[in-house]
């Protein structure tokens, strides 16, 4: 019987080889959307710059869009 260590060292060579294989980096898009509040608090949270060395050539927007004007 595989224990369940097994299995995830496995799935990790997986994942791992597929990271080694990867040649294209990609941007993030996150959308949040939703009735109610924090909508506009969580996408300035991740836009925030982090402490740290700073990582030139990063380009952060927010941008708000009403659907009832559509």
């Amino acid at each position: 019987m595989v224990t369940h260590e097994e299995r995830m060292q496995k799935k990790k060579a997986v994942i791992d080889s597929k990271i080694n294989a990867a040649d294209e980096e990609r941007g993030v898009l996150v959308v949040n959307t939703g009735n109610g509040k924090g909508k506009s608090s969580a996408a300035f949270g991740v836009c925030r710059p982090r402490p740290g060395p700073r990582v030139k050539g990063w380009r952060r927007a927010v941008r708000q869009r009403s659907l009832r004007y559509r």
